[in-house]
């Protein structure tokens, strides 16, 4: 019941974490956010996406926007596959998708350069 309500919220907060000030208000193109990540040196953020369910087959996008204004650059890459994870290397070069379904056995690791924002290992 939460869940289901959270997924259609239409907007996300972030929020700075000592004054839970509202430090900008997102309008992603999917409601279905399973995590963000932010890059260490600021310029980046990410929303991992995911719809879809086990049995029927999963569907996942990544959002962009550029800091420090977390500006929407749009939809980065779509997937027929159930994304778990998203994080930055710790110098904001690289970028890191985890993808793993138990039922399909489709398991693996996209890297990112953020430079060109293409994959690099697949």
């Amino acid at each position: 019941m939460v869940k289901r309500w959270l997924s259609q919220i239409k907007r996300r907060s972030i929020f700075i974490s000592g004054t839970r000030e509202i430090l900008r208000t997102l309008y992603p193109r999917s409601k279905e956010i399973i995590e963000i990540a932010f890059s260490p040196d600021g310029k980046w953020l990410v929303s991992a996406n995911r719809r879809g369910e086990e049995g029927s087959g999963f569907g996942s996008s990544l959002e962009l926007w550029l800091g420090p204004d977390w500006m929407p650059m749009g939809i980065l890459y779509g997937a027929p596959r159930a994304l778990s994870t998203v994080a930055f290397s710790p110098d904001s070069k690289l970028f890191f998708t985890a993808y793993a379904s138990p039922e399909y056995q489709d398991n693996s690791v996209d890297f990112w350069n953020t430079a060109s924002w293409r994959i690099t290992v697949h």
